[in-house]
């Protein structure tokens, strides 16, 4: 909708989707804006911040799904609405429709966001999911940031806008 910027991106390599659940996590807990809420009082929306609770990333088998229901399905995920009063104002969803194959969406309601907030929040969410992965699989954690903006998964891995070029969630 008009109010949402939501943002899918095509992950072509493995995806260690616990990684990117604490990844997500580490990314919420730090940006208050990620857990607000704006319940009304007086007819005026209030801004409340409240801790994370369930999971952060909504995972979805899709194995089997044509490419054009997958594009739906990830539309309307996007376009859902979000509750304002009740929050959160933030949704992360992985459609994996194979090992190396992902949609990783991303849905923010514009009072919490803009284009370059949500640039350096990919950039941190990247950084974190390749200290996390590096971590679960008994590695040391990286002792700098991730170089640059990419794909979540390491080693020769890509991922790009879904559906390349062209803006994956066009309608």
């Amino acid at each position: 909708t008009a109010y949402h910027i939501s943002r899918a991106a095509r992950i072509w390599s493995p995806v260690d989707a616990a990684a990117l659940e604490r990844a997500l996590r580490q990314v919420v807990d730090r940006h208050p804006a990620l857990r607000t809420r704006l319940p009304e009082r007086d007819g005026q929306p209030r801004q409340h911040w409240r801790p994370w609770s369930g999971p952060v990333l909504d995972r979805h088998d899709v194995a089997g799904l044509a490419e054009p229901a997958l594009r739906q399905l990830v539309r309307a995920d996007a376009d859902r609405p979000f509750d304002l009063a009740r929050g959160p104002l933030f949704r992360a969803a992985l459609y994996s429709r194979g090992p190396a194959d992902h949609v990783l969406l991303l849905s923010l309601h514009h009072t919490i966001t803009d284009f370059w907030s949500l640039s350096v929040m990919v950039d941190e969410l990247l950084a974190s999911y390749l200290d996390a992965a590096t971590r679960l699989a008994g590695g040391r954690p990286a002792a700098s940031s991730a170089p640059g903006r990419g794909a979540l998964p390491r080693g020769g891995a890509r991922a790009e806008p879904a559906g390349g070029r062209r803006p994956w969630l066009e309608a």
